[in-house]
């Protein structure tokens, strides 16, 4: 099935206002620990950052599963969700996130 997405001005149930408490901060420390290994072919972070989004949130590439988000919180309750979303950078499903 194809699905299309417009920009939508405000928060929805294919565009819910969320987050993903302390990922960016996790996959900072994940990248520092795999420099250190030579695991990455990055030398800054914002580098394997962007590389990182393009590649593997965009879904271009599988996403380790180390490196994955742990945590997606709603910044409210909704009545519901769509079967796919936009959330910034990358498309989830609420199947995936056992809601």
């Amino acid at each position: 099935m194809v699905y299309g997405f417009d920009n939508s001005a405000s928060f929805g149930k294919f565009l819910p206002d969320a987050d993903m408490p302390g990922y960016w901060e996790y996959l900072e420390q994940r990248f520092n620990e795999m420099s250190a290994n030579g695991a990455t072919t990055h030398e800054f972070y914002p580098q394997f950052r962007s590389a990182f989004v393009d590649d593997c949130l965009k879904g271009l590439l599988p996403i380790d599963e180390d490196l994955l988000p742990k945590d997606f919180v709603l910044a409210k309750p909704y009545k519901s969700l769509g079967d796919v979303m936009l959330q910034d950078w990358v498309l989830l499903s609420p199947n995936d996130l056992g809601t």
